[in-house]
């Protein structure tokens, strides 16, 4: 019973890695069934030929005994859809200094969790997609540069052809969901952490307003388990909610503080809310430091 969020947890990321492998296996299978008719090698593709290829080559990308995966462009999908990729760079040095320093903790228990399920947001974000370092990568690599992003599971060109279409497809969703907050927004019907002023949300509460919500079919529901778009979702209300107290008053009452009002609805997420009570720390609130 302690241990039964863990055990559900794990047993969905074994859950999600079944579906990406037979997924990346159903894919291998069509393009080596349409390589060897290009070559003459079969008269036609039939669905019985497909289903051959995708048993013969699953051997290949996982092995059923250990359930080791051996793709090495499953493993890093695998990594991305459960949160568990190896960090790297800035953040592997953030999950050190979590580690290392045990008073920080209480505000960080889950480093790697909070920073993949960021970089899987910006990933849908147009304009802070460009700041994930593997999109610039896979947008710069060519066939003949593969080994810029071999790190990624790319091995081959038709592997970074799927890369590139990926980051297509994500880019033209992310647009698509924040062209579609905007409208609704500015009809009413999309809401985020409200304005930065405490007494001004609260005067909003009792209006009836609810945070982190959108309206579907006339009903406020909450967006928070709308992932990854849901950060998008709260960002773009929240610049709505705080765009008069953005303007010359941003001076006097400090960059930062507004700056992560903004970035709130990033935060908001399970994983990634002990940041909130860090952030608190730069703050004037003698309220929020006693509770911190």
């Amino acid at each position: 019973w302690f241990n039964y969020n863990m055990k559900l947890l794990a047993s969905t990321d074994d859950a999600f890695t079944m579906i990406l492998a037979r997924g990346r296996a159903r894919a291998r299978a069509l393009r080596a069934a349409m390589d060897a008719k290009a070559e003459g090698l079969i008269p036609d593709i039939s669905p019985e030929l497909i289903r051959e290829y995708e048993t013969r080559l699953q051997g290949e990308i996982w092995d059923p005994n250990t359930g080791n995966i051996s793709d090495s462009m499953l493993a890093q999908a695998r990594g991305e859809v459960t949160l568990t990729k190896d960090l790297t760079g800035f953040g592997r040095g953030l999950n050190q200094l979590f580690s290392k320093y045990p008073q920080t903790k209480p505000f960080y228990m889950f480093a790697r969790t909070g920073i993949n399920g960021l970089e899987l947001t910006m990933k849908h974000a147009p304009g802070f997609n460009f700041l994930v370092s593997e999109l610039n990568d896979i947008a710069r690599a060519t066939p003949d540069t593969l080994d810029t992003v071999a790190k990624y599971g790319i091995q081959t060109a038709a592997d970074l052809k799927a890369a590139k279409d990926l980051q297509m497809g994500r880019l033209y969703m992310g647009s698509a969901v924040m062209f579609m907050a905007s409208q609704k927004y500015l009809n009413g019907e999309l809401t985020g952490n409200g304005p930065s002023d405490v007494r001004l949300r609260r005067v909003w509460e009792a209006g009836g307003w609810k945070p982190r919500s959108i309206k579907l079919g006339g009903i406020w529901v909450s967006h928070e388990s709308l992932e990854p778009f849901t950060s998008i979702l709260s960002g773009l209300a929240d610049l709505g909610d705080n765009m008069e107290t953005i303007g010359p008053d941003a001076v006097e009452k400090g960059i930062l503080s507004h700056a992560l009002a903004l970035s709130k609805g990033m935060i908001t997420k399970t994983y990634l809310q002990g940041l909130t009570g860090l952030t608190d720390l730069f703050g004037n609130n003698p309220k929020k430091l006693e509770r911190i």
